[in-house]
């Protein structure tokens, strides 16, 4: 009984950490395109106060 429980929780961890994975990987790509979009609108004003 004890090693079947111990299978469980051993495929809840593994299933938990992919979870993180993933969700680690999409914040991680969300923040990259958030930080380009606003460095893109900020040299496009700049390149207006320039011009």
């Amino acid at each position: 009984m004890h090693l079947y429980y111990g299978k469980i929780a051993g495929y809840l961890t593994k299933n938990r950490r992919e979870k993180d994975k993933k969700i680690a990987q999409s914040t991680h790509e969300n923040g990259y395109i958030k930080t380009r979009k606003t460095f893109w609108r900020n040299s496009k004003q700049l390149l207006k106060t320039l011009g």
